[in-house]
């Protein structure tokens, strides 16, 4: 399926958008993460602590611009990861501890007031690819 994905949709918007969820600035999601508490209203994941990690994004082409709590203009739509941490111990150790902690899983996506198909596929397949790396590290990491 995200092989037919990759063939419709412009790669630059995948690439961009894992350059916007890997990045540490504050408006990048790994950098929002290291402000939000965990357990919160994302409660946990198989015993392990989550965080919302919320979003705004283009519904035209599902490019996302930026992570952050506030309400997002009328031009964007807005959306939410439920993030699992793997660290449960505190983010500024979390940030700290490597790549394979850059990679923290997502496991669900939501969409308030609606996402386009096109918007949703594209987000998905970021997801998706994220989430590949994201594993891929860990597995290279646990056989050093």
């Amino acid at each position: 399926m995200f092989e037919r994905i990759r063939n419709l949709f412009a790669p630059h918007v995948v690439h961009k958008n894992i350059k916007v969820m890997t990045g540490e600035e504050e408006w990048q999601m790994i950098g929002k993460l290291g402000t939000e508490s965990m357990d919160g209203n994302a409660g946990k994941h198989q015993g392990k602590p989550c965080i919302g990690a919320n979003f705004w994004f283009d519904d035209n082409t599902g490019e996302m611009i930026v992570f952050t709590n506030d309400t997002a203009p009328a031009n964007y739509k807005e959306g939410q990861f439920k993030v699992v941490i793997s660290t449960p111990r505190n983010m500024t150790e979390f940030i700290k501890t490597g790549l394979a902690r850059k990679y923290p899983e997502i496991i669900q996506t939501y969409y308030r007031n609606g996402a386009s198909q096109k918007a949703k596929l594209v987000i998905a397949l970021s997801v998706e690819l994220y989430n590949q790396i994201g594993k891929k590290l860990v597995n290279h990491r646990k056989k050093k």
